[in-house]
């Protein structure tokens, strides 16, 4: 595998993470959606590694067998997952395999009171991974996330670009991964990038991702010329198999994700620097809502909680704290967003940095997951 290719991959999604400022404005006061839902119950698990101690060095211990993957596979998505499977991901879930220099690893922290509270206390839950995506089932989370090729390849994993590579779980504490190959229409001319799973009003799961032309790969994505196609795959048979007309296209789209409100399908994605918004009847083909675009933020993820769209996205390259805004009644986005998190005395959010953040209530816990660049 040519590793220089895919260098950019972990990069994209990440919308280049600037330096530390100075200083951040620490008047912004804490103003996070209302608490709402019933927990879910959990499913029995397979006892398999458990996440490590929370807090600034908490780490996630060693990964056990599963059971029987030999049975059949049954129609659906949800049907054939096994929440603590193992694969060769499974590496990056030991946090002492982690590389001691700089390196993207995945941070995640709850709250009973709402998103980003007490993310000074957190879990580490996998390194080498960026660009996070996030499908939720009564069962269980799906992370999806775009490894850093290089890092994982010294640990002696050979990871494809043209893959979903996700982690999941049960009950956030018992984790597994996954690896499923997805089958593209444009074969190995374009590679999917950025690839977020979600879970659509059938109850199934789809991907959307940004099919960069492979000639891209050795410059800055932002930079590929022409329009940035976004597409999406759909489950069948153990895979996800591309969907050849395309979802939408204009020029510098990344990182798309999809989110529907009952009516319309939602498609937010970074536009160079700040968040672009696309609809449509059918989640087959988006038409775009310029105009109606989210400033200063990049790198969205939506989803639908206490019956509206909640976007939330990584402001300033990372280091300030991750904002959020609901699309109101008419499906705009307000002037003004909200920061996730906020302390007067300290502006730091999972070490310094929230890139890709994604958010889910489960279990009847907010529940928030950011790539965290480290340098040790």
């Amino acid at each position: 595998m040519n590793t220089g290719r895919v260098i950019a991959f972990s990069m994209v999604a990440l919308a280049a993470v600037s330096c530390e400022p100075d200083s951040l404005d620490d008047t912004v006061e804490d103003s996070l959606p209302e608490e709402t839902g019933d927990t879910v119950d959990t499913v029995d698990t397979v006892e398999t590694g458990e996440t490590g101690e929370t807090g600034e060095t908490g780490e996630t211990g060693e990964t056990g067998e599963t059971g029987d993957t030999d049975d059949p596979p049954l129609e659906g998505f949800w049907d054939t997952i096994n929440w603590t499977n193992v694969t060769d991901l499974d590496v990056t879930l030991d946090m002492d395999n982690a590389p001691t220099y700089s390196h993207w690893e995945i941070r995640m922290c709850t709250s009973p009171e709402g998103w980003g509270l007490g993310c000074d206390v957190y879990t580490r839950i996998a390194w080498g991974i960026s660009s996070l995506g996030l499908a939720m089932h009564e069962d269980g989370l799906v992370l999806t996330g775009m490894p850093d090729i290089p890092t994982i390849d010294e640990a002696g994993v050979n990871l494809q670009p043209v893959q979903v590579h996700a982690f999941s779980t049960p009950d956030l504490e018992h984790w597994g991964t996954h690896i499923w190959s997805i089958e593209t229409t444009a074969k190995i001319d374009n590679l999917p990038i950025d690839v977020t799973m979600w879970t659509p009003p059938d109850g199934d799961v789809e991907l959307v991702y940004y099919s960069m032309p492979i000639e891209c790969t050795n410059d800055d994505p932002l930079l590929c010329p022409g329009p940035h196609s976004m597409r999406k795959a759909v489950y069948e048979d153990g895979a996800f198999v591309e969907v050849e007309q395309e979802l939408y296209a204009a020029e510098t789209l990344t990182d798309p994700t999809v989110c529907h409100d009952g009516d319309t399908y939602h498609m937010v994605f970074g536009v160079d620097g700040y968040v672009g918004h696309a609809v449509s009847d059918d989640g087959e083909l988006y038409v775009d809502q310029w105009g109606d675009t989210w400033g200063g933020a990049n790198v969205p993820y939506c989803f639908e909680h206490d019956d509206q769209i909640m976007a939330v996205a990584q402001g300033g390259g990372g280091w300030p704290p991750p904002v959020w805004l609901n699309l109101d009644e008419n499906g705009q986005f307000p002037e003004e967003s909200q920061m996730l998190y906020s302390d007067a005395d300290n502006l730091s959010f999972f070490g310094g940095s929230c890139t890709s953040p994604v958010l889910a209530y489960f279990q009847g816990l907010y529940v928030t997951f950011c790539a965290v660049q480290v340098n040790p």
